[in-house]
């Protein structure tokens, strides 16, 4: 019988602060987690993205994959011209052959005031 912490997984990765994001079509990769060796299993993949963006006109943009697939796309409007900028997104996934990967890239409206990202996690939590 495997011993509980045998099978408990948590991995993440904390990003360093960047400063001054590119506008479109360029995409900023900001964080990203790899985990290898997983036990097959129901896991929690999910990534917190933190910035300030002194805007009132334009947007922020996050997009995420996973595993090397398909982009998913988050924009987020600032709603006064001192807000921060925060995602928070979490799902769950199955793991199956051991290994999983999340990616995370920011950009903004080409154009637009300085965008600065304070913070960026990325991780992959085992739940059942």
């Amino acid at each position: 019988m495997a011993e509980l912490f045998d099978i408990l997984v948590y991995d993440f990765t904390k990003a360093d602060p960047i400063v001054d994001i590119p506008g479109l079509p360029t995409w900023t990769p900001v964080v990203s987690q790899s985990s290898t060796g997983l036990p097959d299993g129901v896991y929690e993949l999910g990534f917190s993205v933190n910035g300030s963006f002194p805007d009132i006109n334009d947007s922020v943009y996050l997009r995420y994959r996973v595993d090397g697939g398909d982009w998913y796309e988050i924009s987020k409007e600032p709603s006064d011209i001192t807000d921060t900028v925060g995602i928070y997104y979490a799902f769950p996934f199955i793991v199956t052959g051991g290994s999983v990967s999340i990616e995370v890239e920011v950009s903004k409206d080409a154009g637009g005031a300085q965008l600065n990202v304070d913070f960026g996690d990325a991780w992959v939590e085992r739940k059942k």
